[in-house]
């Protein structure tokens, strides 16, 4: 069967890279769905590639993808006794809910007091309000991608399977310390 996915790994990675890159070394990591496949490459590739780089995964939340496990979780994060300096959530909806959390809950500085990252580069992630560092999933490549897959199976339905994984890109931002 052909497939096309955005390199969660390679994601994360970059991610990992730049906050230790930048000084971070208390990182926490907000995960979506355990069950969801890129949640899975997206938390193994970042606790693997920071184990690399000689720094533990400081602490670490459980989310949904949606704004309100974002908010809720970072509140336990960012509010316990060592506070990390840095979070990466597994999606841009969990980060904004944590960047709300931090800023007006917890009355925290970002990125002075803390760093957060988002994943999928969302629109509302330029917005100024956010202004979210993320990874940007590349959408455009994606589809353009996926129709020259569809044209190739319909042509020759007994090809070979095709697995297609596009770069993603580290967009820097203002809500993290890269």
């Amino acid at each position: 069967m052909d497939s096309i996915c955005c390199d969660n790994r390679l994601g994360a990675r970059l991610v990992a890279d730049a906050l230790v890159a930048a000084g971070h070394r208390r990182i926490a990591y907000l995960a979506g769905r355990p069950t969801a496949f890129s949640e899975q490459e997206r938390s193994a590739a970042f606790r693997d590639r920071l184990e690399e780089l000689g720094v533990p995964l400081a602490a670490m939340g459980q989310g949904d993808y949606r704004y309100d496990s974002g908010y809720r979780e970072a509140l336990r994060l960012l509010g316990s006794g060592t506070r990390p300096d840095a979070l990466f959530c597994g999606n841009d909806a969990m980060a904004f809910g944590a960047l709300d959390a931090a800023r007006t809950a917890l009355r925290l500085r970002v990125p002075d007091d803390v760093s957060i990252v988002g994943f999928d580069d969302t629109p509302m992630a330029a917005w100024p309000s956010f202004d979210l560092a993320t990874v940007r999933n590349p959408v455009e490549e994606i589809v353009g991608t996926l129709m020259d897959m569809l044209e190739r199976r319909l042509s020759d339905p007994k090809a070979p399977p095709v697995l297609h994984r596009p770069a993603p890109e580290l967009v820097r931002r203002g809500s993290a310390r890269l």
